[in-house]
């Protein structure tokens, strides 16, 4: 019996790690070129922002109820059905003429990227125990996608290259509906039954826990910062300098080696892997990305840029390493809920205030969100230093 239970675990691992390298390689080729195909179909840079900001605020709303119909319906229906959902959103970007059209199509593929909670349920019920649990959620949250990160991307920009924007939103389909069939065939076990002490948890209580709403308002700062910077780059590189699409689809790898790298520094060096310090790298690393797209001029240095850009992705993991050293096992479920909702929020008014911005001038997104991210580092540093932000409140019991 336990043998089975073993493979079964085995099992649902193997099919996980396969469903988000997948799944993070359809969301690669092409996040890079999303903004300029958004531009190509005819939006101005504040109407680019509109799109993109208000997709990622779907998205943040459909959160909310998703989170809590994983009590009430098994999570790989969730899960698969979200899939389905985001491959259909992707279906309608890619027959869209206009770029208001691509709005009700977002509205489809926002609510099937809500998901994600029963994503995590998922990894964390097939995770195991001590070494084991660590070791499952490295490698299917963090090296699946990346291996999808570093591939995908060169597709995408191979297939806007040569076929055209529109192909790219068909092959991104095609990579999601290859999840969706995985993610079918995980066998996830039962979840042990809700304490007492668990089902009295609220988002009210959650909020109450001042450790936890200190990070979650930190990563909802920190997220909005590295988007304001971040978005409009592709556009800046096309319409400033004439980077070809295939080629801007290409740099899109180079931000997963950038983020494999950080990864690497913050697992070997005792000191960056204390939540402070290594927040700090991955933001200052956007902020060097910055300063090379705005002050250079040449390929090799967009390319540096783009590797600098994987402190994008590195902050957001890094913040929540950091929420996890604060939230016990009781609120861990609604803190990382929150932390989706508010870096959620974020991320969708980033992409707002940059278009207004890149509309007055194209540096100025890139310029204004890399003095806003040093401003942000500087208040990480005091907070952390008069101990407002503690690293850890609690102590894992014993597996």
């Amino acid at each position: 019996m336990q043998t089975a239970t073993r493979s079964m675990a085995t099992q649902a691992r193997h099919r996980m790690f396969a469903a988000m390298m997948t799944g993070q390689g359809a969301f690669g080729s092409y996040q890079t070129l999303w903004p300029l195909y958004i531009a190509a179909l005819g939006a101005s840079p504040r109407e680019v922002g509109l799109v993109l900001g208000l997709v990622s605020a779907i998205r943040l709303v459909a959160v909310v109820p998703s989170g809590m119909l994983t009590d009430r319906v098994p999570a790989g229906r969730i899960i698969v059905g979200g899939q389905l959902l985001m491959v259909a959103g992707l279906v309608a970007y890619a027959v869209s003429r206009t770029w208001w059209q691509l709005l009700p199509a977002g509205l489809v593929f926002a609510c099937g990227a809500a998901s994600f909670p029963a994503i995590l349920a998922t990894v964390a019920a097939i995770a195991g125990h001590g070494p084991q649990r660590v070791r499952t959620f490295t490698l299917i949250n963090t090296v699946a996608p990346s291996i999808g990160l570093l591939v995908a991307p060169g597709l995408g920009g191979l297939i806007a290259a040569r076929v055209g924007l529109r192909a790219v939103f068909v092959f991104a389909a095609a990579l999601t509906l290859v999840t969706a069939a995985l993610f079918a065939r995980v066998p996830v076990p039962a979840p042990p039954p809700v304490d007492a002490e668990a089902e009295r948890v609220t988002y009210r209580s959650t909020l109450r826990q001042t450790p936890i709403l200190r990070w979650c308002l930190l990563e909802m700062a920190a997220i909005f910062c590295v988007t304001l910077g971040a978005t409009f780059v592709p556009n800046y590189l096309h319409d400033v300098h004439g980077v070809s699409d295939g080629v801007i689809g290409a740099f899109g790898a180079l931000s997963a080696v950038g983020s494999i790298a950080l990864g690497l520094i913050v697992h070997r060096v005792p000191r960056f892997r204390r939540p402070v310090p290594g927040i700090a790298l991955a933001l200052l690393s956007v902020v060097g990305a910055m300063v090379l797209v705005v002050g250079g001029g040449r390929l090799a240095a967009f390319a540096a840029a783009y590797v600098l850009l994987g402190g994008f992705f590195a902050t957001w993991t890094l913040f929540e390493a950091a929420l996890s050293g604060v939230a016990s096992a009781t609120f861990r479920g609604r803190a990382y809920a929150l932390a989706e909702i508010l870096s959620g929020a974020g991320y969708a008014l980033g992409p707002v205030v940059a278009g207004l911005l890149y509309a007055r001038d194209p540096r100025e997104p890139m310029l204004v969100g890399a003095a806003l991210i040093l401003a942000l580092v500087v208040v990480l540093a005091g907070l952390a230093r008069r101990g407002s932000i503690p690293e850890a409140t609690h102590v894992e019991p014993a597996a």
